[in-house]
C-alpha cells in the first residue's frame, strides 16, 4: 500500500509539473510579426528563474537583442527591446497575452513616428 501511495504521489508531481510547464510565458516562440511590408519571423525565447523573467529575441536580419523590464502578470507578458535595423534603431515595447502554447499581443513604438504591429506565435 506505502509503494502505491508513493508511485501515485511520484506520477501526480510529475504531470502537475508538466502541465504548469506549458501555462507561463518561459520558453521559445515562434513568432510572426505582422508589418505593413508583410509577415516577418522572429524567435522569442523567455526564461525564468526564481520568478524573475528574462530573454531575447531575433527576426530574420541582424542579431538577438536582449528583452529588458520583463514583467509577466498572470498571463500577460510585458517587456521592451531595442532593435537595430538597416532602416535605423527602433525601441519597441511590447504588450502579450499567453494562451496555453500561443502567444499574442502588439509591439508598439514611440518616437517620431509612433507605430504599433501585432503580433502572434507559438510554443516551440
Amino acid at each position: 500500500m506505502k509503494r502505491l501511495v508513493a508511485l501515485v504521489s511520484v506520477v501526480l508531481a510529475f504531470t502537475t509539473g508538466s502541465a504548469l510547464a506549458g501555462s507561463g510565458p518561459a520558453g521559445n516562440w515562434k513568432i510572426t510579426v505582422e508589418t505593413p511590408n508583410g509577415s516577418m519571423q522572429e524567435t522569442l525565447m523567455i526564461k525564468e528563474a526564481s520568478g524573475a523573467y528574462s530573454g531575447t529575441m531575433q527576426g530574420a536580419q541582424g542579431p538577438a537583442s536582449d528583452l529588458k523590464n520583463v514583467m509577466v502578470k498572470g498571463d500577460e507578458v510585458m517587456f521592451h527591446r531595442d532593435i537595430e535595423t538597416p532602416n535605423g534603431n527602433f525601441a519597441l515595447d511590447y504588450d502579450a497575452k499567453v494562451d496555453g502554447d500561443n502567444i499574442s499581443g502588439t509591439a508598439k513604438s514611440g518616437g517620431d513616428q509612433p507605430f504599433a504591429i501585432p503580433f502572434k506565435g507559438t510554443r516551440e
